[in-house]
């Protein structure tokens, strides 16, 4: 279990305030600082701390908060410590080489990228090559708060990485802001295995057609409680908000198998390698998908990083 303060949700970092801080007492006197706070944190319940670390803005305040969090944390020595870097996604392409920079200076703990955008962070093949860019420049960085994208940098040599439930933690965005335009739509997000992406499940029902039977654990387990055998359940039944624990449990069932398969690779190489091949044959799909439907409508859009993560780039 991972504790996130989650500072970054709610006030964005500055030179003379990187983090959010907190004082303790101790004794007769109270404690103030990076180190006190920590403290406070890492005597809860969870196995690793995030730092609290404000969001870091792509500009030259940002710049300026990220060196001094850097310096700061390069004074705590606490085991079970993570530094938070929750930077705007523009840095991946902006300011790459400063963040680099900064991540390798880090000494005593280890970090965690966190991305925020008001939409899919890294979505676009740009961010999505630059964020692995990053990952092989800082080996052992983590990525939290994240979609397939942490498939990529675990491969690429990521310490560890979190995909979340929902949409609103598979990134985060700047404080004050929405993650995107409020909407009627109850369906959850449901991932379709053959795209190797998060579609809403009315999308699924509306667009989909001779669509396979799922078979994840989830899925068959459904299935056998309704007297269906061995069925499964299809990817168009996930229509309606009394879905989303389902469709939960079938998201981490899917990218948990994929992961446990790439993982049993004896190498590194053969690793990416099956994971390229995994990626294409999910871009190569979507035509297929598309003209089933109409010849004349896209409906399935394939996201130009996974495009990228199956050019074999990298």
């Amino acid at each position: 279990m991972v504790l996130d303060p989650s500072a970054y949700e709610s006030s964005y970092a500055t030179a003379k305030e990187p983090f959010a801080l907190e004082s303790q007492q101790y004794l007769d006197t109270w404690r103030t600082g990076l180190g006190a706070t920590l403290e406070t944190l890492v005597s809860g319940p969870g196995d690793l701390v995030l730092t609290p670390t404000r969001y870091l803005r792509c500009d030259a305040e940002g710049t300026r908060a990220l060196q001094e969090a850097v310096r700061q944390v390069n004074t705590v020595d606490l085991s079970n410590v993570v530094f938070a870097v929750p930077v705007d996604a523009g840095w991946l392409t902006d300011r790459r080489e400063h963040l680099v920079s900064c991540l390798r200076r880090v000494r005593r703990v280890p970090t965690a990228l966190i991305l925020g955008a008001e939409g899919n962070p890294v979505k676009s093949r740009c961010r999505a090559q630059a964020l692995r860019g990053v990952i092989d420049a800082c080996p052992g960085t983590a990525l939290l708060r994240t979609d397939l994208a942490a498939l990529d940098a675990m491969v690429h040599g990521a310490a560890f990485a979190s995909i979340g439930d929902t949409a609103s933690v598979r990134h985060t965005t700047p404080p004050g802001r929405r993650g995107g335009p409020p909407g009627s739509d109850p369906s959850p997000n449901l991932i379709l295995p053959e795209l190797m992406d998060y579609f809403r499940g009315s999308t699924l029902a509306e667009h989909l057609r001779d669509s396979r039977y799922c078979l994840c654990d989830p899925c068959a387990e459904w299935g056998e409680t309704r007297g269906r055998g061995e069925e499964g359940r299809f990817p168009t039944h996930f229509q309606d908000s009394a879905d989303t624990r389902d469709a939960h449990a079938h998201n981490m069932a899917i990218w948990s198998r994929w992961w446990r398969e790439l993982r049993s690779e004896a190498s590194s190489d053969r690793m990416k390698a099956r994971w390229r091949g995994m990626c294409k044959r999910a871009y190569n799909e979507y035509e297929w998908h598309n003209r089933a439907i109409s010849p004349r409508e896209n409906v399935f859009k394939a996201p130009p990083s996974l495009r990228y993560w199956g050019d074999g780039v990298g």
